[in-house]
């Protein structure tokens, strides 16, 4: 649950963080518009709160794998 609150989390957050700061600087220019190219000129991807959600999504899957074979093992022994 926590990799999936990080993964999309963070994503929101930069989207509404790149979002309002386009907003600001359209507010505060006179020559800058509100689009989607100042928009993206703004967002910057968080790669490193992606790469861990995707890790603790990975060690998750990891650790749920290990959980059924060891009850398999318990069974059959």
């Amino acid at each position: 649950m926590l990799g999936w609150w990080l993964l999309v989390g963070s994503l929101v957050v930069e989207v509404a963080e790149a979002n309002a700061r386009a907003a600001l600087l359209a507010a505060l220019s006179k020559n800058a518009d509100f689009s989607a190219g100042t928009w993206l000129s703004m967002w910057t991807p968080p790669y490193l709160a992606v790469l861990t959600g995707l890790g603790l999504l990975t060690f998750a899957r990891i650790t749920r794998a290990g959980t059924s074979m060891r009850e398999e093992l318990e069974g059959v022994v």
